[in-house]
């Protein structure tokens, strides 16, 4: 068959993979757009605006500062993305860190953003100046890692098959091993809370028979 040329001249919709909350906006990954939503009024929340144009991949995970008017998307193979929301109504993209891989989760820790970048492993990415995001560091798994935790100088990552890893990341540029768990499936999310780690799994298969 012949070739078409085509063009992408618009968008609307998509999977909702990521939210995140900061007072009374939640901050929602919509398909390719990152999307403000005033919740102030929790039985009628409000779309109240989306970057445009879409990015080039969906929007997998979002970290709203504390201290800033921006919130950082983890974009698939978009890599990180900087959007200043200090206009609810008109989110606007104001940078983007090109990484290796495809960005799946992002947590905020200071200055630094921590980014599960799948088969790449975990990117940092420094943040002190928002529009000018630079990675200093990175730790390559064994296996994708698809979601990452920071809390007190330690990093836990999610890395599919490969289980749990946690990481000294007091130097940023220089993450360190300090061990790891194999889990009976794949992880596929962590979360930190006290002194335990909560992985999400999908359940492993047997590769020879397809079945778990």
């Amino acid at each position: 068959a012949a070739e078409v040329d085509m063009q992408v001249v618009g968008q609307v919709g998509g999977a909702t993979r990521c939210v995140a909350v900061k007072g009374n906006y939640a901050y929602a990954g919509i398909g390719p757009r990152l999307a403000v939503v005033d919740c102030s009024t929790p039985v009628n929340p409000r779309l109240l605006g989306q970057i445009n144009p879409a990015c080039s991949d969906l929007i997998e995970a979002v970290a709203v500062s504390p201290t800033s008017p921006y919130a950082y998307a983890a974009a698939g193979s978009a890599g990180l993305l900087v959007v200043n929301v200090a206009n609810a109504a008109q989110p606007v993209q104001a940078a983007a860190c090109a990484l290796q891989g495809r960005a799946m989760d992002v947590v905020l820790d200071g200055a630094f953003a921590f980014v599960a970048n799948g088969e790449a492993g975990l990117y940092i990415v420094d943040i002190h100046d928002s529009l000018h995001p630079a990675v200093v560091g990175f730790y390559t798994t064994s296996s994708s890692v698809s979601g990452v935790a920071v809390r007190d100088g330690y990093a836990y990552l999610a890395a599919g098959g490969a289980g749990l890893y946690v990481l000294d990341v007091h130097t940023p540029a220089h993450p360190m091993l300090l061990g790891s768990l194999i889990l009976p499936g794949y992880a596929r999310g962590v979360d930190i809370d006290d002194h335990y780690a909560y992985v999400a799994e999908e359940p492993g298969y047997d590769p020879q028979t397809g079945l778990p």
